[in-house]
């Protein structure tokens, strides 16, 4: 008796055109006041490696071009979300629990093993590639926010869209902003 629908991914065009304009509402009215801050005080949210940052134009046409493939993956991962965690059983922090260890689980048993084997030992269980578990830092935190937003949209709306949207444009935004870019000149 599981139809499709109610995996939140088979919707009409006006929902989804919905779900667009209330997730650049939401990143817009959010950014608003990045800018505002960085305007008055020249600072950005900012905890370690992960950063909300203002941006430029040259940042803004840079993430249009990544935002199909961003959209992309939380898409597909919002269904997934939807599917294993939209149970009587997982309702709730259950739910939510499930999800992030769907979501980052395996990143967080690969800084277990980096970590713990460097406090045991002194040395990483892969020490050439020691940044990588700095960076992942952020990585987890994103993917942290990003697996809660979508599960309180989903829950809310009933649908995958807005969330998959809201999604795409925080965090390609703040990849984007806070990445080297080096744009030709003419």
């Amino acid at each position: 008796g599981i139809v499709a629908r109610h995996y939140g991914f088979v919707v009409g065009w006006k929902t989804v055109i919905k779900s667009l304009a209330t997730a650049v509402i939401i990143a817009a009215s959010g950014y608003l006041i990045v800018f505002i801050v960085d305007a008055l005080f020249q600072t950005d949210f900012r905890f370690w490696l992960f950063a909300v940052r203002a941006f430029n134009w040259h940042h803004l046409v840079t993430a249009l071009g990544y935002m199909p493939f961003f959209f992309l993956y939380f898409f597909v991962n919002g269904i997934a979300l939807q599917i294993n965690t939209n149970s009587s059983y997982l309702k709730g922090v259950k739910g939510c629990l499930v999800a992030f260890l769907m979501n980052i689980g395996g990143l967080l048993v690969w800084q277990i093993v980096q970590y713990g084997k460097l406090f045991t030992t002194g040395v990483a269980a892969w020490p050439s590639v020691n940044l990588n578990s700095i960076t992942l830092y952020a990585t987890l935190a994103i993917l942290f926010v990003s697996t809660l937003i979508s599960k309180k949209f989903l829950q809310k709306t009933n649908n995958v869209y807005t969330g998959a949207f809201l999604n795409t444009i925080v965090v390609t935004l703040i990849a984007i902003s806070t990445s080297t870019m080096y744009i030709h000149l003419q």
